[in-house]
């Protein structure tokens, strides 16, 4: 599985970031406050769960789609920098 990071970096313009099929999250991780495990989805589609089992994260830098004890999620995804379509 590619991980967008590799070909990416924060600054990347949208639009060029569309030519690769990467979205608006950079980094896409929760911190399971419950394991302390924290979690990345690396790609869309990629469905990572914490070591206990009781968190997912989905989405890669598409979405964010968490699933079990949100309750005891961080969420500590970083956005892509953006001002107008260029890179900030």
């Amino acid at each position: 599985m590619t991980d967008y990071l590799e070909f990416t970096t924060i600054n990347t313009p949208s639009i060029e970031r569309r030519k690769l099929d990467v979205g608006d999250i950079f980094i896409n991780q929760v911190r399971h406050t419950k394991c302390g495990w924290i979690i990345r989805s690396k790609n869309r589609h990629d469905w990572v769960t914490c070591k206990c089992g009781e968190l997912s994260l989905d989405g890669g830098s598409w979405y964010q789609a968490m699933n079990g004890d949100i309750t005891n999620a961080e969420n500590h995804a970083v956005m892509y920098n953006e001002l107008h379509g260029v890179a900030a």
